[in-house]
């Protein structure tokens, strides 16, 4: 059951929302530029398809109180944001890396050119030294609270009130104590991840059009 939201957080929501549609603009355009359709192609498309069914479904689960869901999505959706930049570190060329990928082969077994493995966290860190995602560590690093069980589970089923040195716990489908701030922040990085996704989408349909 949809809940009454904060102003703001209802703002954040609105954009991904906005960005949802460019994402299928940008699939659109990815489609009909260029001369042919390519291997890298059946790769992009269905990351297009799952990051805006991401967005959707972290919209969906905020209106209905669920935070606690929701938050899971966000580093699930940098995890799109990964492969869509590890084939820039290959020496393979993306319609090779793509034809692998879909064929089965795992990302982790991939070499970039130093001879590394392309594990997630090498990823953050890589894509962290490029201007303007500087932020992409930190969030894969403050993303795990969200996936695994850490104290974060503890704090958003718990209240603590020092002054009368009592602590109220929760079962339910709620969020409520969650604090808004945190809410709102996580939605921005959902649309910061998306658009950066869009980024290296946009690269490839300006390649396809020179070749």
């Amino acid at each position: 059951m949809k809940i009454e939201l904060n102003p703001n957080l209802r703002n954040e929501l609105d954009k991904l929302i906005t960005i949802n549609k460019t994402i299928i603009e940008t699939g659109k355009s990815n489609i009909t530029s260029g001369k042919g359709f390519y291997q890298f192609d059946l790769f992009l498309i269905p990351l297009l398809n799952k990051s805006l069914n991401l967005n959707t479904g972290y919209i969906t689960l905020i209106e209905n109180g669920n935070f606690i869901t929701a938050g899971a999505l966000v580093r699930i959706q940098l995890d799109n944001l990964l492969r869509v930049y590890a084939p820039t570190l290959i020496e393979i060329n993306v319609d090779e890396f793509a034809s692998q990928i879909l064929g089965g082969k795992k990302l982790n077994t991939f070499k970039d050119r130093l001879g590394q493995q392309l594990r997630d966290f090498y990823l953050a860190e890589q894509l962290s030294k490029n201007e303007g995602y500087e932020w992409v560590n930190k969030v894969y690093q403050d993303g795990h609270q969200y996936v695994h069980y850490t104290m974060h589970s503890l704090y958003s089923a718990s209240i603590l009130n020092e002054e009368k040195r009592e602590i109220t716990f929760t079962i339910g489908p709620h969020d409520q104590f969650v604090p808004i701030t945190e809410k709102i922040a996580a939605t921005i990085w959902m649309k910061i991840i998306t658009e950066a996704i869009l980024d290296f989408a946009n690269i490839w349909i300006e390649h396809k059009k020179e070749v």
